[in-house]
């Protein structure tokens, strides 16, 4: 897709792909080498609500038995709480990055609005910058959107890269004589 764009007009082509470059260099700044250990700390808050969860549920005869529901649910509400504070940070800390890339990846049309009257001039529209400035605007978002999924395809890897090191954790314990 990207030598397509240069094949027609290469000036709209670096005019189009400019802010989608912009918009993943505000993103490495949050999905770079820190979002591993992110993702690590994400599914161990997570890995810990829900076995919390599955404890409680299992237990709750026991505990209507012997009267204790308020004793077990502070533990299982301590940690949907820690979850919550855990997810709130994460996003505070990805909003501005991921600000920046929505706004930079869904602007491309103004950076080729500017280009288009600037090879315009005060004279009267040419139809080739017309057609070229049609088919960018159409297609650019196509280039982001493609290049957003490859973005959340990485992020998946680094899930089931976690969770395979829990599996290997597991299963490399020493088994018991």
């Amino acid at each position: 897709m990207i030598v397509m764009l240069f094949l027609l007009d290469w000036r709209f082509a670096l005019v189009s792909l400019l802010p989608v470059i912009l918009g993943f260099a505000a993103m490495f700044k949050m999905a770079g080498p820190s979002m591993a250990e992110d993702m690590k700390l994400y599914q161990s808050a997570l890995a810990d609500m829900n076995n919390e969860a599955v404890e409680y549920v299992r237990g709750v005869p026991v505990v209507k038995t012997f009267g204790q529901t308020v004793h077990s649910f502070k533990r299982f509400k301590g940690t949907i709480d820690s979850y919550y504070e855990f997810v709130m940070s994460y996003c505070k800390k990805c909003r501005p990055s991921m600000l920046s890339y929505t706004v930079l990846v869904n602007s491309a049309f103004a950076f080729l609005i500017v280009l288009a009257l600037i090879l315009t001039g005060d004279g009267p529209v040419a139809q080739p910058v017309l057609l070229n400035f049609i088919f960018y605007v159409i297609f650019t978002p196509i280039i982001a959107t493609a290049m957003t999924k490859v973005m959340f395809m990485s992020e998946n890897g680094m899930i089931v890269a976690d969770a395979m090191s829990r599996i290997h954790s597991i299963l490399d314990v020493e088994p018991l004589p």
